[in-house]
């Protein structure tokens, strides 16, 4: 068997150094740019479907120019893609994102499977494996521990009461279940040879226009009010034993 592998990826700022404003917004101005944890698990994932198959791996991500910078590129193809294509987009969203990945791979005659995570940093919608199967006419696998290649494939999914074994045909949409597979860390060797892999970048020019899902607006979250409120007692002992009463009826104590 041979052909291509192809895992989506996204190139964004960490939930760790990203934090909400009072107002709601989301401020990633003082969170590092990299891979997101469900990322490296549908790299790893994807790189043992393309072994099994004998096929090359290509990791595709779409986004700004920071994705197509050589910093970028170079940290996801030390996880062992083969290749990486990076689509510029200058203002992703959910349903762009999806169009992109969803021309690259309808562009592949030898498509053995498209793996995508669990949900990544900057959109975690987790819309976007289910638009692009939707855009490919294929069916999303969710939430799959493990695929063994073959006319049919085995493909073992997860629940909230256990796993289900399927049989699916032709070409794979897999979304990856987060703990599906434990991610390699890149050694020295892997890391140089990463400089050599193949980058091709391309602009958001192709695409799908028969998306069922448009759009409308974003809104940002909204903090819980707090009650702040000051308790006032004779002496810190009558504050504290107020303090633990009303502690207890709330049913925190």
């Amino acid at each position: 068997m041979s052909g291509t592998v192809l895992v989506a990826y996204q190139w964004a700022p960490s939930a760790q150094g990203t934090l909400v404003t009072e107002s709601g917004q989301v401020d990633a101005s003082r969170a590092s740019v990299g891979l997101s944890d469900s990322d490296h698990v549908a790299i790893e994932f994807a790189r043992g479907l393309a072994d099994q198959a004998g096929a090359r791996l290509v990791a595709l991500g779409v986004g700004p120019e920071a994705v197509s910078a050589g910093l970028a590129t170079k940290a996801v193809a030390s996880r062992g893609p083969d290749e990486v294509v990076v689509v510029r987009d200058a203002t992703p969203t959910t349903i762009s994102v999806a169009q992109a990945l969803a021309a690259q791979a309808s562009g592949m005659d030898d498509l053995v499977a498209l793996v995508l995570g669990d949900a990544s940093n900057d959109h975690g919608t987790r819309m976007v494996p289910g638009v692009v199967a939707g855009l490919l006419g294929r069916p999303l696998l969710a939430d799959v521990r493990s695929v063994t290649l073959g006319e049919p494939a085995t493909v073992v999914t997860k629940f909230a009461g256990g796993t289900q074994t399927l049989q699916a045909y032709g070409t794979l949409v897999v979304q990856v279940a987060p703990d599906a597979v434990k991610p390699r860390v890149p050694g020295m060797r892997d890391i140089l040879a990463a400089a050599k892999k193949p980058v091709q970048v391309v602009d958001v020019s192709a695409s799908i226009d028969n998306v069922a899902v448009t759009p409308i607006s974003v809104s940002p979250v909204q903090p819980p009010s707090r009650g702040g409120r000051v308790i006032a007692a004779d002496t810190p002992a009558a504050a504290v034993a107020q303090l633990v009463n009303e502690l207890s009826q709330a049913g925190v104590l």
